[in-house]
């Protein structure tokens, strides 16, 4: 099947998902069901081991939602295993030149492309798909990058014309700490300049540009500006969000 997530990062066509913060594989199923082309799941910066993304994914399976892991690092061997679970694509963090970003393609394929080792267990349905697996992957394997520090923006053109990568992220809030501003200033012109940088690169280089959105508006932007990978909140800022607006209504009421 095709992956019709990494055809959208080079086409241009717009490609919506959201990230995945609840260790929970019950809320992720979920998710699976809302009409979403992707889930990530940020093993970075929450409570997510293998195991639990392990079944993650074998909740979501029935819905033929695209799942990719945000890893908490460039490690090889961690890419290698989310990989061989059966995720669909990584996004690794803090990518600042094409060295690391080819390091980072590389952990996604097997020599003499790269250098993951073998052993697709279950990506390969416990083996019963082995073939088709092996022969298909490298076609379909979703490689985005986030770019968060100021040496990262200087060498978005390098970055994003690495070959394999499909998408960039830019964080802003890292990149925000990276320039010298204090936490919670990704907002700042110089990042907003930073993030049209971005954009640029990834039009020329005919790869995505991704964001993570905060409202059905903030989304239309990004696309307006050129930005076709779109990440809609997450599922705790969803969860979180609701509950407050609910409560602040039914106390209103009361009042």
């Amino acid at each position: 099947m095709a992956n019709k997530v990494k055809e959208a990062c080079h086409s241009g066509q717009p490609t919506i998902g959201t990230f995945i913060a609840f260790n929970s594989p019950a809320s992720a199923e979920a998710l699976s069901y809302c009409g979403f082309d992707w889930l990530l799941v940020d093993m970075e910066h929450n409570a997510i081991d293998l195991g639990t993304l392990q079944g993650i994914l074998q909740a979501i399976a029935a819905s033929g939602v695209r799942v990719l892991a945000r890893v908490p690092s460039h490690d090889h061997v961690f890419i290698k295993r989310v990989l061989d679970i059966g995720v669909h694509g990584i996004l690794a963090p803090m990518v600042s030149n094409r060295k690391e970003a080819e390091a980072i393609v590389a952990a996604t394929r097997y020599p003499p492309k790269g250098v993951r080792g073998h052993g697709p267990i279950r990506a390969s349905n416990w083996g019963i798909s082995y073939q088709r697996y092996v022969d298909t992957f490298e076609d379909e394997v979703i490689v985005w990058l986030m770019v968060e520090t100021a040496e990262g923006v200087n060498n978005l053109d390098e970055i994003a014309s690495t070959s394999g990568v499909d998408g960039l992220f830019l964080g802003p809030s890292d990149l925000a700490l990276s320039m010298g501003l204090k936490p919670g200033m990704g907002t700042r012109d110089e990042v907003k300049q930073a993030i049209d940088k971005m954009l640029a690169a990834c039009k020329r280089h005919k790869i995505g540009a991704g964001h993570n959105c905060m409202s059905v508006e903030e989304s239309h932007d990004w696309r307006k500006r050129g930005g076709n990978i779109i990440g809609y909140m997450t599922d705790s800022i969803m969860l979180t969000g609701a509950a407050q607006a609910g409560v602040a209504g039914i106390k209103g009421m009361q009042q």
